[in-house]
């Protein structure tokens, strides 16, 4: 018999599991919000954070998780995200379909210039 006291692990009986899915919203969210000015920053990760968020926020009620700060701010960045996301985009569409309009206005019956007003638009959303 050993002199050595034995000490045994101590048990973690009740206690949540891992918090992952709140710490990815959250991730996410924080993404979201600096990209916000993509089409993939700010609506999609947005919008998987705050998918991510609620679960985790499920799971933490349940008490099968923890992590629950985490993911309360992973569902507010990401609605913040997607939101900017989402009025970036408005005005992204709003500024080019205006000057489309406006160019299309200004040609009249011209074809050639309504051609023109065309090309000039797909150049513009292609970034050339």
């Amino acid at each position: 018999m050993s002199s050595y006291p034995s000490y045994d692990a101590p048990q973690q009986q009740g206690r949540p599991l891992g918090s992952g899915m709140a710490i990815t919203a959250l991730v996410l969210g924080i993404l979201a919000l600096v990209t916000f000015w993509t089409a993939v920053g700010g609506i999609v990760l947005g919008l998987i954070a705050i998918i991510l968020g609620v679960v985790a926020l499920r799971r933490v009620r349940r008490g099968a998780a923890a992590g629950r700060g985490m993911a309360i701010a992973g569902v507010v960045l990401g609605t913040i995200g997607l939101l900017l996301g989402l009025a970036w985009a408005a005005l992204f569409i709003w500024v080019f379909n205006s000057s489309l309009a406006d160019c299309l206005a200004d040609a009249g019956d011209d074809h050639a210039q309504v051609e023109k007003c065309r090309n000039d638009f797909q150049r513009d959303l292609e970034g050339g």
